[in-house]
């Protein structure tokens, strides 16, 4: 359980990074359109990432128990 939360925060922090990221080069006025989609890719990648972790975490779990009976 503690391992899925900080994965929580991790998914939370990488988020706030990307768009601190994303406003502090858009502010300097030289962001391409490139750049944009650079930080939406790597978010959609870290968020996969997440997401597939848990579930091969959830499925390990589930045969762990079925084995057990």
């Amino acid at each position: 359980m503690k391992s899925r939360g900080l994965t929580v925060v991790y998914f939370l922090m990488a988020i706030y990074s990307f768009t601190q990221l994303y406003f502090y080069f858009d502010n300097l006025d030289f962001t391409t359109e490139l750049f944009n989609t650079l930080i939406i890719l790597l978010t959609i990648i870290i968020t996969l990432i997440i997401v597939a972790s848990n579930i091969t975490v959830f499925i390990i779990r589930k045969k762990r128990y079925l084995n057990r009976k």
